[in-house]
């Protein structure tokens, strides 16, 4: 019994052992977000919008239906999309996977530009440290 034992519990490390020696796939990284995190596009919107034209928004504006029906899906480059609010302003924090062409951020960003929820837009910055928000609120 204590050889079967023994065997077994050697059996075990060597497969662990083994399991952490392989490679991982290139994509296989972490993705940083949140306020203090730097984002490629930050996008704030309009204090008057409604939480469906938020919605909306990740829907149909940074979003595309789902090629089986079943939802919705980020527009081709977009790595990750983040909920950001500073001074009462809500908006989307959003990154670009490493791999994402100029023609894909380029579209994205003209997406955004025409929306008409949207007040104010960032690129290249940490949400945090974007204080100057209030200060553009039309009279």
């Amino acid at each position: 019994m204590n050889k079967l034992l023994f065997v077994l519990v050697s059996l075990m490390i060597f497969t662990v052992g083994c399991r952490s020696q392989e490679s991982k796939p290139p994509d296989d990284y972490r993705i940083k977000m949140g306020l203090d995190v730097k984002a490629d596009i930050v996008v704030f919107f309009k204090k008057n919008v409604t939480w469906e034209e938020v919605l909306d928004f990740k829907k149909n504006v940074i979003g595309r239906a789902d090629e089986n029906g079943t939802g919705f899906e980020s527009l081709p480059g977009m790595m990750s999309v983040v909920r950001v609010e500073i001074d009462g302003f809500e908006g989307v924090a959003i990154n670009f996977k490493p791999t994402a062409t100029d023609g894909e951020r380029s579209f994205v960003q003209q997406r955004i530009n025409d929306s008409p929820i949207v007040y104010k837009t960032y690129v290249n910055r940490v949400p945090s440290g974007i204080t100057d928000l209030a200060r553009h609120v039309p009279g």
